[in-house]
């Protein structure tokens, strides 16, 4: 039942050139060069498993050691803020250095003008 114009616009099909593929990685792995595809494939070997790791060594503390968690977990945490502290240092330092050795040819900066500006109050009551 129904009209002829439902029932066209009902029954369209799509296209498979039309639509678009969903890409799970970046282009430049699907395109990129052996090299990438290698250091990606690296990465995730590695990364797996330290999740896992980490997951059980959370489950054992939780079920066997309930009372020294919060312990064992601020140590955790505060050795990855430490590494954090001072890889900010570290950046803190390799930046400075980088702007001494930009402006270690500047010899003398040249005077501003300040002393000539007269400053002036305006005191006016309302």
């Amino acid at each position: 039942m129904g009209c002829n114009t439902c029932k066209q616009s009902n029954s369209t099909t799509v296209n498979a050139g039309d639509v678009e593929s969903v890409k799970l990685l970046p282009d430049n792995l699907y395109d990129g060069t052996f090299f990438f595809k290698l250091i990606a494939f690296f990465t995730i070997l590695i990364a797996i498993p330290f999740i896992i790791l980490v997951l059980v060594v959370q489950l054992f503390l939780t079920l066997f050691l309930p009372k020294k968690l919060p312990a064992a977990s601020k140590k955790f945490k505060d050795v990855f803020i430490g590494i954090f502290a001072k890889y900010a240092e570290f950046k803190v330092k390799r930046t400075l250095k980088k702007r001494e050795r930009q402006f270690e040819k500047t010899t003398e900066y040249v005077k501003n003008d300040i002393d000539d500006l007269e400053v002036y109050d305006n005191e006016e009551k309302k």
